[in-house]
């Protein structure tokens, strides 16, 4: 087991198609732990495992590899960058105490960028940047610099390229004042003499970087002014500190593919990012209070550990991924899951090599490892001692904003798809699967369309189930604008004992949101006290299908205030028959309307695709609240209802070449335009129509 103050627990973040998987191959690949360089095209990466992962050539789920590194482990935490998949490397970032943001340097800081670099905002970690891709046609470290100063602040370079495009062979290290070079395959430095076309440049960027670092320390500071000369080793100590405080923007250069610069990338993450020790604590509320508690980064401290992710592994069964935060684990010890308050049984401990899993006795505080078959412990959940229970703070994920229902092609996968989705639920918190009470429908829903894709493929991989896809149906609503009053009868005779009910209703609206109100205005004993619960029940099943399209009605008060009974043929179900049929005929004659969900969404995109969302909102029927600029970004609010979103993931990546992303958030319900509320009705009918047939 690695001591704490050796572990590094990094996660490498960017933008999709940045290198961050290519950064982690030439990592593993430098350690000796594969013979070659993983190449993503072909579809053989340690880390890019899944078979969804292989055929669409992108990481669409966080994995993981304990590299060693001068005496140090580099625990690597590879996650997706592509929009879909980004609330993945939120949860996993959980598991980290220093990031490495990569970088295209054709592109710089894109949109993904940005938004994962808010998660990294939001947990306060440490993190350094490297510009990938040097090596490639137009690549340029000056655009990709330039970009970084433009959206966080002035960048500290650390290391400059040698050579340019498919020349770039090497990187001068400017806090060492010494150059790189990496032939054959750049496992070996080669040192050599800083080139001469670059020794102005060179010296210019050390400059600035000892001023950079020196401003970060009171008594460098006053050294520098002195014009005394910095060590190495002093410089190294004050980067190192400023970057635990997030005062600096460290950058390194490189290319993962030539494996250039990498290995001094893996000495900045020994060197300047911190070890789990040097984390500040955690904090976590005792279960059942709101008392806070505190756990240190300490193998002296009661056992804590976070559960970020799950596993369902065809072999091993299910792996609760965690990373523990104070104590230790042993594999004789039972689990306390304090979010569930129930204790588990284990099969093992583990820790993870991308697809291979190496078995161990003990996890302790500060690293990141799996345990094996816990029956009901899922995602975003504490594990922890029984006698010293903490529960941590979930991670927050927004509102799906794809939505698809689904069925599977045999009727005999009815069952098993059921436990194939527990699965994929169990596996990714961003997906959502939910039975429509309304509609009947199976509704997946999740973060796009790439999404639910790669989760329809995983049932159909892992469980052998194919199912059709629709447009799920939108949950209606309708009410009422206007008032009516109306008989409703029921009188069948039948021979024998008969049936009659009659009630007078009266239906008026209600405020939005106000609900349904019901009204017993019966005076004298028209009606007798016990059928009156009748009447209610059958305007209350009268309601749960409405005449216009089968939605549910809402928001209306209907008062019962007359009505007549026989004393022998009068029976609650004719009193329910009556108030249904009073219902149906007073709500046509109430000016009734259909009403559509409205959500609130905000669209982050470039400044320059501004005017095409604005547009393509107006179109989609939307209200635009305004907009705010976030960095380099612009935010769009507004108001959208449901229908027009059904696709919008797909129009919002169409429309700004992936580098837009968007969050909903249901707002209210407003009234459906006529002539979209005509042809939905007429759907309906036909709908009826054709069933009735059958």
């Amino acid at each position: 087991m690695a001591d704490i103050q050796n572990i590094r627990n990094v996660a490498l973040v960017g933008h999709g198609d940045c290198g961050k998987t290519s950064i982690a191959e030439a990592i593993i690949f430098n350690i000796g732990a594969t013979n070659r360089l993983g190449d993503i095209e072909a579809g053989n990466t340690v880390l890019d495992f899944q078979e969804e992962e292989i055929s669409r050539k992108v990481t669409v789920s966080a994995s993981f590899y304990p590299v060693p590194w001068k005496d140090n482990v580099i625990t690597l935490i590879d996650t997706p960058g592509y929009a879909d998949f980004i609330l993945e490397s939120k949860a996993a970032l959980r598991a980290a105490d220093g990031v490495v943001v990569v970088l295209d340097a054709l592109s710089g800081v894109e949109v993904m960028t940005e938004k994962v670099n808010e998660f990294v905002d939001e947990l306060e970690l440490p993190r350094i940047f490297f510009i990938n891709k040097l090596d490639r046609d137009n690549a340029d470290i000056n655009l990709a610099l330039e970009s970084i100063k433009d959206t966080y602040g002035r960048p500290l370079l650390l290391t400059m390229p040698i050579g340019k495009e498919a020349g770039f062979e090497g990187v001068v290290d400017l806090l060492g004042n010494a150059a790189y070079k990496f032939p054959d395959d750049g496992t070996k430095l080669e040192k050599v003499d800083i080139p001469g076309d670059l020794a102005d440049d060179v010296e210019t960027a050390r400059q600035e970087m000892v001023e950079s670092i020196a401003e970060t320390n009171e008594a460098l500071m006053e050294k520098f002014f002195a014009d005394e000369e910095l060590t190495k080793d002093e410089l190294s100590a004050a980067l190192k500190k400023a970057v635990s405080a997030r005062d600096v923007i460290p950058v390194l250069c490189g290319s993962a593919t030539k494996n250039v610069g990498i290995q001094l990338l893996m000495d900045a993450m020994v060197d300047l990012l911190p070890s789990p020790a040097e984390m500040p604590s955690r904090f976590g509320v005792k279960p059942d209070t709101e008392e806070e508690l505190e756990r240190k980064p300490s193998v002296d401290e009661p056992f804590s550990a976070f559960c970020f992710k799950t596993v369902v592994d065809a072999h091993a069964g299910r792996l609760s991924i965690i990373r523990v935060l104070s104590g230790k684990l042993t594999s004789d010890q039972q689990v306390y899951n304090s979010t569930l308050d129930i204790k588990e049984r284990m099969s093992g401990l583990f820790t993870l090599k991308g697809k291979d899993r190496d078995q161990v006795n003990e996890l302790s505080a500060g690293m990141v490892g799996a345990i094996q078959k816990l029956n009901d412990t899922r995602s975003n959940q504490t594990v922890c001692a029984q006698d010293n229970p903490i529960q941590f703070p979930e991670i927050k994920y927004p509102q799906p904003v794809y939505w698809q229902a689904v069925v599977p092609k045999s009727r005999a996968d009815e069952q098993k798809m059921s436990q194939g989705m527990q699965r994929i639920l169990e596996e990714d918190a961003s997906f959502h699967a939910d039975r429509n009470a309304e509609t009947k429908e199976l509704v997946i829903s999740g973060m796009g369309q790439a999404h639910l894709k790669v989760a329809l493929e995983k049932l159909k991989n892992k469980f052998g189930i194919e199912v059709d896809q629709t447009a799920p149906t939108i949950a209606y609503r309708e009410t009422i604008k206007g008032k009516a009053e109306v008989q409703g009868r029921h009188k069948k005779q039948t021979g024998g004992a008969g049936q009659f009910g009659e009630c007078w209703l009266r239906l008026e609206p209600n405020l939005r949101g106000e609900g349904f109100e019901f009204v017993n205005a019966i005076f004298g004993g028209s009606i007798p006290r016990q059928f009156i619960p009748a009447v209610e029940k059958g305007v209350i099943q009268a309601m749960a299908e409405g005449p216009l399209s089968g939605s549910p009605v809402v928001d209306l008060k209907v008062t019962v205030y007359d009505g007549k009974y026989h004393p022998v043929d009068s029976k609650e179900i004719a009193f329910i028959t009556a108030a249904k049929k009073g219902f149906k005929s007073g709500f046509m004659q109430a000016t009734p309307i259909m009403m559509e969900p409205i959500y609130n969404v905000s669209v982050t995109v470039p400044e320059e695709n501004m005017g095409d969302i604005m547009g393509d909102m107006t179109s989609k029927r939307g209200r635009i609240l305004g907009t705010e600029q976030k960095g380099r970004l612009t935010v769009v609010k507004s108001t959208v209802p449901m229908k027009e979103l059904m696709n919008y993931s797909a129009d919002i990546n169409s429309m700004t070449g992936g580098r837009g992303s968007f969050e909903i958030e249901f707002s209210h319900y407003e009234e459906v335009p006529a002539d979209i509320s005509k042809k939905v009705q007429a759907a309906y009918q036909a709908k009826r129509t054709g069933e009735e047939e059958e």
